[in-house]
This record gives structure tokens, C-alpha cells and sequence, in this order.
């Protein structure tokens, strides 16, 4: 008891709530520019919890979530297009190899053919008066241009630091025993994001903030207009100067070298930081 300070006798007492506050934790100004990515947000957020130590008592708990983004590669977003069966159906037009060296489908007209000098003149005005369905629609038949609806795409980094909340030798804070699929279940959520068949795919070793860290990458999938993408997930998550931190890196399994930024990004976290 006599170990205790003034805030923690309060606490104990019931004259107050407890208070924990986290530093920020940020990726390097250097590691920004070199991988891409710009500041989207720097946020302090509160969250009050009552405990119960024989009777009920309140913990006040500030955090920061620092987040970071960077333009998506349509490339990384289309459809692979060697995934993607030429049509071989009966309705194809068929080709002849009279007339026209295999160019002049059979349901051309004869007498239009006499009309001609070259029957590849008339395909060729075939051709350029169809009117093609995706031009009027403005949807993209994913061999190029942009899909609907994925041009505002990005990937994501984010910081948490939450306070190491930790009151009679047990940790109160809600993130510390999470796994790392169960941390980014968390984050999703908060964001509104379905993801599905999350799989660990591989675990590896950073040096962060002067420690070997262990982190796991992990692949889910997402669709977006009627597209079903692969994302990969890079997260870590540990204890630095009392705080409890979680960098998190999401972009296409497909963007490549982007997995390689992330863990620059995670490599530069600095923290603690004075607050912005």
C-alpha cells in the first residue's frame, strides 16, 4: 500500500477513476517516402472500462491510431488474364479460308461481297461500326482501363499504441492476449471491412524499436464489385516502454515488392513520440 501512488490510492478508494495514456507511435519520415506512403490520420481515442476489485471501479485509457495510405495499382486489383477462357462456343462466328484469307465470317452476305474490291475492307467496316457493350456501360472487361469502383483503392498501414493498463499485477487492456487474426478481426470490424478465409501463411522476424519482433503474414479474401480479391495482411504486435503497440500492413497479395515496404514501415516505428 505504501507503494502506491496518490492516483492509485483514489482509484482504490473510489474517489476517482484510474488513468493510463499511450505515447504515439509512428513510422519514420525516411521509411514514408521511400515506400510510397502518406499520413492519413493521426487520432487520439478514449475508451472508459469498469473493473471489479471486490467493489467497481473506472479506468479512463487513451490511445493513438495513426494511419497511412497509398494509392493501389489497378494492375494489382485486375483479374489475372491468363485466368480468363477465350470464348469457344458454337455462337463464335466461323471462319473461311476462301474470300478473304480466313478473315470473312460465313453469315456475310454473298452479294456484299461482290460489291467489294477486298473483302477484308468490308470486316474492317464491320468491325468499326459494332458498338462494343463495355464502352456503353463504362465497365472494364478486366484485360485493362480501370474496374468499377476500384480506382479510389489503397493500401493501409496503421500504428496503434494503447497503454500497457495493468492494475494489481493484471492486464486490463483489451488488445494484449489477441492473436493476431483476432487483432485484425478487431480492426476490420471497426472499419466496416468483410473479410474472409483469413489464413496464416508465414511468421518472420523484423528488428523493431531495438528487438527482434515476430510477425505473421496472413492472406484473406474481399470482393469488391463482383471481383474477388487476395489480401495480404502483414501484423505484429508487442510491448515498448509500457505501451502496447500493433503495425499492421494490408494490400493486394499481388502488389508486388509492396509486402517489402511494409516491413520497412514497421523496421522505422519510432515511440515513444511527444503527441502532435
Amino acid at each position: 500500500m505504501l507503494a502506491l501512488t496518490a492516483g492509485c490510492l483514489d482509484f482504490i478508494r473510489g474517489d476517482g477513476p484510474l488513468e493510463f495514456e499511450a505515447a504515439l507511435a509512428t513510422p519514420s519520415d525516411d521509411a514514408l517516402a521511400e515506400t510510397g506512403y502518406e499520413e492519413a490520420a493521426i487520432d487520439g481515442e478514449e475508451f472508459d472500462e469498469t473493473v471489479e476489485f471486490g467493489v467497481e471501479r473506472e479506468i479512463h485509457a487513451s490511445f493513438w491510431l495513426a494511419s497511412y495510405t497509398k494509392q493501389a495499382s489497378l494492375e494489382d486489383l485486375s483479374p489475372d488474364a491468363d485466368a480468363i477462357e477465350p470464348d469457344d462456343s458454337d455462337d463464335a462466328d466461323e471462319v473461311e479460308e476462301e474470300d478473304g484469307g480466313g478473315l470473312v465470317p460465313d453469315d456475310i452476305d454473298e452479294e456484299l461481297l461482290e460489291e467489294v474490291d477486298d473483302p477484308e475492307d468490308l470486316i474492317d467496316g464491320e468491325l468499326a461500326d459494332d458498338e462494343s457493350p463495355s464502352s456503353e456501360s463504362g465497365v472494364d472487361d478486366g484485360l485493362g482501363g480501370s474496374p468499377a469502383g476500384l480506382s479510389d483503392a489503397e493500401y493501409t498501414f496503421l500504428a496503434v499504441s494503447s497503454p500497457g493498463i495493468e492494475v494489481a499485477g493484471q492486464s486490463l487492456n483489451p488488445l494484449e492476449g489477441m492473436g493476431s487474426a483476432q487483432l485484425i478481426e478487431e480492426f476490420l470490424d471497426q472499419a466496416d471491412a468483410d473479410v474472409e478465409d483469413l489464413e496464416q501463411v508465414e511468421t518472420l522476424t523484423l528488428e523493431v524499436l531495438g528487438d527482434q519482433r515476430e510477425v505473421d503474414r496472413l492472406h484473406g479474401t474481399v470482393t469488391q464489385d463482383g471481383m474477388e480479391v487476395t489480401l495480404e495482411i502483414t501484423i505484429g504486435s508487442f510491448t515498448h516502454e509500457e505501451d502496447f503497440l500493433v503495425l499492421a500492413g494490408i494490400h493486394p497479395a499481388a502488389a508486388d515488392g509492396e509486402a517489402a515496404n511494409v516491413e520497412r514501415l514497421m523496421e522505422s516505428v519510432e515511440h515513444p513520440l511527444e503527441t502532435p
